[in-house]
């Protein structure tokens, strides 16, 4: 019953419950040890709930998910220490349900390493429920992006979170290792199902072999040295999306045969010379001065044939035909090119479609014909919506883009070229004039995203939605025409994550709509859960899920009529509304500990304006940032008129002016949660994490993701024991 097919109109909460708790399920889902009975499987065994959204939820799954947590509270009532804490969870944007589950596990793997050494005094009666929304514009599966991963490096990182049980030696250790390492490798690759009779076989093998003989090393944690399978587990999993990675591979797709095509030549040539990593920017940088050159002398050649042919139309058209000019010229060859390459683009994707009879498994290999063909279209695809929002970045707004057709106009009435430089310049001037003034004003930038759930004046799309989803209708061809393996499947893939940022950024708001509408159900059915501290914890879009779901499960739909659903959500919704029993009310918080900690948030410094209704009740509202965030100091004002983003400077405009904390170096490097955080009497904090939070690539974020360390976790729970 995965979300995307048919259901049959008799399907029934018990069909749907018996359907999940089965090994076969037909995919992964995550929950604690909760069932009696049942076999530790490490696919599907974690220390957190897993909660799908959107379109990866399935009908039923929501209230099953409910019916297990209830089973948690209940457990820990028995065990006399009631659930006093409920921990939501939140990734960012760029990831599949891989890297999702990923983003958890390493940071609660590091959660486990600082409980083992006492570091980190633990809530016993807590919970944590994480959600998954698919945030990457690429298929929602089981299969790591990283590829590959190195064996030797998983064993070293393992060894130092891992110890032989008693009577246990290392060897037996190292061997159990090695099982699991060879499993979790081969359910986590391309053409792989993750899920299947032969998987799950294997599963309950290289689980069983783990648990028998390891312990978590130095484990010095409340409950001595008893640890729950899921802690371990987690931590593997932890220990594997750590380890380097080599790259994606695939299998040989050629047929053998006595002799290559002549075409398959350049074809081989190209890939082994991106294979090895050669300088190719530099060689076509050396090659491209003699190019150009051709080039001109071939131009200037051709422009002295045209005039020859264009003279006679010249004089019986007029002195200042249009169709007889070299800048038509020029443009018909570029439409030309435009048009060649289009075909090419299209009879490659559908001899790809044919070929894998309908499949969604695309050819593997380094096509160089697409590649020639991509690029100009990707060009001309690419450079309106750059246009737009650079203009947008710069004033405050696209309009002054009009001072090109103005200035063309002006020179055309007057044939002036001071007229029309004039023009251009005067619009200018009075764009920046304005951009300005709304810098100085410190108001809210108009004509964006609002980021918040149900406001009035959130326009579902806008021009540079349309512009965005323009240019990546040639990436969606190339992606579906390569394998996985293909260095251009990698490049159209980092062009598409950042062309996605509307879309990703709007998905995020209604993720975190129906998250809020998850936990409002499950408080109305379980009392534990409505008694409980809840800490909101979300990482770059993530920040933007767990705000709004806060501000559904408090102020349900208070401001507005709100952003519409993406149509391929409504009628998911609908469809789980029929076995979401019960009745959702929101939370009272009032006198409630509600602990906010955006951890590099993507979303507006100035969130919070105009929510003190319910930002007065929380307990703290901690922002998390680095100036080495480049997702977020550079992308994220570039595509929002100029807006700041939390994750780069920290949070603004708050009922209480933020203090500023680490400024002084005092997070250079953290051993234990900072006193200073937790006891601080501001209720909103600014938590300058630039001494930890820096390294990555600027062109794909810098910092943003660094944060899977011990550093960061002590920061967090600093925030977490504020009461």
């Amino acid at each position: 019953m995965p979300a995307g097919i048919h259901y049959p109109a008799s399907i029934t909460m018990e069909m749907a419950r018996s359907a999940m708790r089965d090994p076969a399920w037909a995919r992964l889902w995550m929950i604690p040890p909760v069932l009696p009975g049942v076999a530790p499987d490490l696919r599907h065994q974690r220390a957190y709930f897993l909660v799908p959204l959107l379109e990866q939820a399935c009908a039923g799954e929501h209230q099953l998910l409910r019916e297990e947590i209830q089973l948690v509270c209940s457990h820990l009532r028995e065990q006399g220490r009631p659930l006093t804490d409920v921990f939501l969870m939140s990734h960012g944007w760029h990831r599949n349900f891989y890297a999702g589950v990923a983003a958890y596990d390493r940071l609660l793997a590091k959660f486990f390493g600082l409980v083992g050494r006492n570091r980190i005094e633990p809530i016993p009666g807590s919970i944590y429920i994480a959600c998954h929304w698919h945030s990457d514009p690429g298929e929602d599966a089981w299969v790591d992006p990283g590829g590959r991963r190195e064996k030797s490096d998983f064993i070293q990182r393992c060894l130092a979170a891992f110890e032989p049980k008693p009577k246990k030696s290392r060897a037996q250790l190292i061997n159990a290792l090695e099982g699991a390492f060879a499993f979790m490798s081969t359910i986590s690759a391309p053409d792989v199902k993750a899920v299947s009779v032969n998987a799950d076989r294997e599963a309950l093998k290289a689980t069983a072999d783990l648990l028998d003989v390891a312990q978590l090393r130095d484990w010095q944690g409340p409950a001595g040295g008893d640890v729950d399978s899921a802690a371990i587990l987690t931590t593997l999993w932890g220990c594997f999306n750590e380890t380097a990675k080599l790259q994606v591979l695939v299998d040989q797709s050629e047929r053998a045969r006595p002799v290559g095509s002549p075409w398959s030549v350049i074809r081989t040539i190209a890939g082994f010379a991106m294979s090895l990593g050669l300088p190719i920017g530099s060689l076509i940088a050396a090659l491209s001065k003699p190019a150009r050159t051709l080039f001109a002398d071939a131009y200037d050649r051709s422009l002295t044939n045209y005039q020859h042919w264009a003279e006679p139309v010249q004089l019986t058209r007029g002195k200042h035909s249009f169709w007889a000019t070299p800048e038509v010229f020029v443009t018909a060859i570029i439409l030309l090119v435009y048009v060649v390459a289009i075909v090419v683009l299209a009879s490659y994707y559908a001899w790809n479609v044919a070929k894998n009879d309908g499949r969604a498994k695309a050819s593997k290999g380094w096509p160089v014909g697409l590649v020639v063909a991509w690029l100009p279209v990707q060009i001309i695809h690419t450079l309106p919506v750059l246009f737009l929002l650079l203009a947008s970045w710069i004033f405050r707004t696209a309009y002054v883009l009009f001072a090109i057709p103005l200035g063309y106009l002006a020179y055309q009435q007057t044939l002036s070229p001071e007229w029309s430089w004039g023009t251009v310049g005067a619009v200018v001037l009075i764009s920046l004039i304005s951009a300005y003034a709304k810098y100085f004003s410190g108001r809210s930038i108009h004509g964006v995203f609002g980021e918040r759930l149900r406001r009035a004046g959130d326009e579902p799309w806008t021009f540079r939605d349309y512009w965005a989803g323009f240019a990546r209708w040639p990436i969606n061809m190339v992606r579906g025409s390569v394998g996985p393996d293909s260095a251009v499947y990698e490049l159209a893939g980092l062009i598409q994550n950042q062309l996605a940022f509307f879309e990703l950024q709007r998905k995020g708001v209604d993720a975190g709509d129906d998250f809020g509408r998850f936990m409002n159900l499950l408080a109305s059915e379980c009392p534990d859960v409505r008694n409980a501290r809840i800490h909101f914890i979300g990482h770059s879009f993530g920040g933007l899920v767990v705000l709004n779901a806060a501000r559904r499960m408090f102020c349900a739909f208070k401001g507005g009529v709100g952003i519409p659903a993406p149509k391929r959500n409504k009628k998911l919704r609908a469809l789980r509304a029929l076995f979401d029993v019960g009745e959702e009310k929101t939370l009272d918080i009032q006198n409630r500990v509600t602990n906010v900690v955006l951890l590099q948030g993507a979303m507006s410094s100035d969130w919070l304006r105009g929510e003190q209704e319910w930002a007065d009740k929380l307990t703290s509202y901690a922002t998390i940032y680095s100036k080495y965030d480049t997702a977020n100091g550079f992308w994220y004002p570039f595509a929002n008129n100029g807006r700041l983003g939390a994750g780069y400077v920290g949070s603004c405009k708050t009922p209480i002016p933020p203090a500023e904390l680490g400024k002084g170096g005092e997070f250079a490097m953290l051993a234990e949660p900072p006193k200073e955080v937790t006891l601080h009497p501001n209720r909103f904090l600014n938590l300058d994490a630039s001494r930890i939070v820096f390294r990555g690539s600027a062109a794909t974020g810098g910092g943003h993701d660094d944060i899977f360390k011990d550093d960061i976790v002590n920061l967090i729970w600093s925030v977490v024991q504020r009461t």
